[in-house]
């Protein structure tokens, strides 16, 4: 599990001087990241490469777009985002069945039901609410319907 309060930390001393500090930041957050795309992707290799990609960018943020609050929220975003990219740009066709996004993640269901999840809502508008009570809906519906046939389909951009 990951230890929040030495990614705060980790995450502030980036901030402060992202070039001396990266390399705790990566050490802190390498195993966590790797796990989270692991569990999605179901390859060793693969999820490698996500997670070097994904520091690789991480490092050419600019300060002010990393997170100062809720890093361990924002690092599972990120690295599920940057996992399902991947994903969708290495394969034509996928069904959804394949996908199993931490459906029952302790970890997950810890953020969305602690304080994290409270703070968060409260410094959202009404419309985003709505949007992040969505979303955390679909997820709960997902994990009890089955889903047939349906699938990924990339677009061309021609």
């Amino acid at each position: 599990m990951m230890n929040k309060n030495k990614l705060h930390i980790a995450m502030k001393m980036v901030i402060e001087n992202k070039e001396q500090n990266f390399e705790m930041f990566y050490k802190e957050c390498k195993d966590y990241a790797f796990k989270i795309a692991f569990g999605i992707e179901k390859n060793k290799k693969d999820s490698e490469d996500i997670v070097q990609y994904l520091f690789l960018k991480i490092y050419k943020l600019p300060k002010d777009k990393l997170p100062s609050k809720n890093e361990a929220s924002w690092l599972y975003t990120v690295v599920k985002n940057e996992t399902l990219n991947y994903i969708k740009s290495k394969r034509k066709d996928m069904n959804l069945d394949d996908l199993q996004i931490y459906k029952d993640d302790i970890e997950i269901s810890n953020l969305i039901n602690g304080a994290s999840y409270n703070e968060l809502m409260k410094k959202l508008n009404s419309e985003e609410e709505l949007i992040v009570k969505l979303i955390v809906l679909i997820c709960n519906m997902y994990k009890y319907c089955e889903i047939n046939e349906e699938k990924f389909t990339r677009e061309t951009t021609n």
